[in-house]
């Protein structure tokens, strides 16, 4: 079973994502993949790539591959899902003996997938999307001595409450009317309360959240992704996104997983669509360096994921450099340390292919800050910074002054 994180799906990136994904589901022997949902982001609906990755799911399941695609949060456009007008196609013709299996997930549902009993836990929109037609008083009850904080959190919680709130409080009910023995929950939600390994934030249970008591059942496997960070905790994995999706995602390996049901070993693979190095400059590194900084948050990452789960994860031993931007934090800043000059340029050298972006430190965001309180003195004070620069570059390094000013102005710190 594949399991393929949050898309997000935009013009930038959906080319080389898609071509990603068909190479890997084409050319993999498992023929069952779970797409973990998030498919788009709210504020970035892109019409073509969607058709693009549905066209590749009806190429997958053409070919005999079981496709299953889960809602996530950002896959809702008012009340209908983003691929709406497929999933109407596709249960009009539901009963027709057709070539392929390619399902829309968004209501919760529990099937089995090679022999392994899976509860599909979407993102809906409705918090009553999550009730049970019937209650079993037996398992509840059953269920109540394994988790009795979690009972007890639903005795004392109103379904009338605010709508985050009653989310928890139906997710967590349904859940407690479980007893399949040997359940892979497949969910896009946040499980709380808890701190989550590698990350700085953790959740709340009136966040719309699976109780987090839930973690340490030894009969239960929770899947998801949604949080963009991968990380495992007690028996849950999360995939985290398959590229990154913004400058907070850095110096950890993107992946999708493989389960094999039969030995229940997950196997992550790295994936190398935008990856995104940080680093504090302090001296000179060279490409080898780079790499030995990526190993380095690879095997952090991969500590994370070992220690805190209590399945059999494998997990990848690859440090891929394609594609890879480097995000630098300057710790000799040019406008005030000359000696920095030199230091830029051979790090535009050592990392000749990679792309890079420069951060100023802070101190310096704030003496522009300060300067823009008064427009005159701004607009003097940048001009003379400006011409200080220059001249302490022609003075300092005569013989490079013309390839240190083009390499400033490249970088931004020249204008």
């Amino acid at each position: 079973m594949l399991f393929i994180p949050d898309l997000h799906l935009e013009p930038k990136y959906s080319d080389r994502i898609i071509s990603t994904l068909q190479t890997i589901i084409m050319n993999h022997p498992d023929d069952s993949i779970v797409f973990l949902g998030d498919y788009v982001y709210h504020f970035s609906y892109h019409k073509p790539s969607l058709l693009a990755f549905l066209s590749l799911c009806l190429s997958c399941a053409k070919q005999g591959k079981h496709l299953y695609i889960l809602a996530g949060n950002h896959d809702w456009l008012g009340s209908d899902f983003v691929f709406q007008e497929a999933k109407i196609f596709l249960d009009h013709f539901s009963h027709k003996n057709l070539a392929w299996s390619l399902t829309f997930i968004t209501k919760p549902s529990i099937t089995t997938i090679q022999g392994q009993q899976i509860a599909f836990l979407p993102s809906c929109i409705n918090p009553d999307d999550y009730a049970l037609p019937h209650d079993d008083t037996r398992i509840y009850e059953e269920n109540a001595v394994l988790f009795p904080e979690i009972a007890s959190w639903l005795e004392t919680r109103d379904n009338a409450a605010p709508k985050n709130l009653r989310y928890s409080y139906a997710i967590n009910n349904r859940l407690m009317h479980h007893n399949t023995p040997d359940l892979m929950i497949i969910h896009h939600r946040y499980i709380g309360p808890c701190r989550l390994p590698g990350l700085k934030t953790s959740f709340r249970l009136d966040e719309g959240t699976l109780h987090a008591a839930r973690l340490r059942h030894p009969a239960r496997r929770f899947v998801s992704g949604h949080i963009h960070t991968p990380f495992a905790l007690d028996n849950r994995v999360c995939l985290g996104s398959f590229w990154n999706t913004s400058q907070t995602e850095y110096n950890h390996p993107k992946i999708w997983g493989h389960r094999d049901t039969e030995k229940k070993i997950l196997t992550l693979t790295p994936v190398t669509i935008n990856p995104l190095i940080r680093l504090h400059i302090a001296s000179i590194m060279s490409g080898a360096d780079i790499s030995q900084h990526r190993a380095t948050c690879r095997d952090e990452w991969k500590r994370t994921i070992l220690s805190n789960n209590k399945r059999t994860i494998h997990c990848p031993d690859h440090v891929h450099l394609d594609n890879t931007a480097i995000n630098v934090h300057l710790t000799l800043d040019p406008w005030t340390d000359p000696e920095a000059i030199p230091l830029l340029s051979e790090l535009t050298t050592t990392t000749a292919g990679l792309r890079r972006s420069f951060e100023k430190e802070q101190q310096h965001d704030n003496a522009v800050d300060a300067l823009a309180l008064d427009t005159h003195t701004l607009n003097t004070s940048l001009l003379n910074r400006r011409d200080l620069l220059i001249e302490r570059i022609k003075s300092k390094y005569p013989d490079s002054y013309e390839t240190y000013y083009v390499l400033l102005q490249n970088l931004d710190i020249l204008k």
